[in-house]
């Protein structure tokens, strides 16, 4: 890394940089500016599918004892053997991560929140839907019922999230579909008889 200035001072790699070992600091310095500049898919692109589990591990192990330091409150050391213990032994994670500038870029590299990934999952999932509703549902003059049924389905489930959650009306509906079976003491459709009282009374004294 030819100037670690050239980040925003208050970017989670130089916060990194600032608390890691030596060690470690000396390979970030290393990194070309290409390789830093390269997205995760790119990054991605040079792992197998087994390399990729192994350093979205260590991705998330690192940055849990980064966080641990950064909320500490006090001094304290990045313990970098926290980092890859579990997941595989010093001298892979020596030879094959941190001498690796790929790999040491993409697990310095704070992984994406949960919330983040959730909203672009249903932003981009709400696009494809309003392509489906620009869709022109007649086909050599005649209705394309399949498709109109799904543009039903989404125009619904669009109102239902607007007026409010779809399971709970869903579960009324079922209710009021299915009423529970009636008992002799507790029905929704009529009192109970004094018979059926009475012989409720008798049950009781009997036990």
């Amino acid at each position: 890394m030819k100037d670690i200035q050239e980040f925003e001072l208050d970017s989670d790699f130089v916060k990194l940089y600032e608390i890691c070992p030596l060690v470690l600091k000396k390979q970030m310095d290393s990194i070309p500016d290409l390789i830093l500049q390269q997205t995760d898919r790119e990054l991605e692109g040079q792992f197998n599918l087994e390399e990729k589990t192994v350093l979205k591990r260590l991705r998330l192990s690192l940055w849990i004892e980064a966080d641990r330091v950064f909320n500490s409150g006090q001094v304290v050391n990045f313990r970098l053997p926290s980092v890859y213990d579990s997941i595989c032994d010093r001298k892979y994670f020596s030879k094959h991560v941190m001498y690796n500038n790929f790999k040491l870029t993409y697990i310095c590299r704070r992984p994406v929140s949960y919330n983040v990934v959730t909203t672009e999952i249903l932003s981009h999932g709400l696009d494809l839907k309003r392509q489906i509703l620009d869709l022109d549902i007649i086909e050599d003059g005649k209705v394309n019922i399949k498709l109109l049924e799904i543009q039903l389905k989404i125009i619904e489930s669009a109102e239902n999230r607007i007026k409010g959650l779809p399971i709970a009306r869903k579960h009324i509906r079922r209710e009021n579909i299915n009423p529970p079976a009636p008992t002799n003491l507790d029905s929704p459709y009529e009192e109970a008889s004094v018979k059926d009282l009475k012989d409720e009374l008798k049950k009781l004294e009997g036990q």
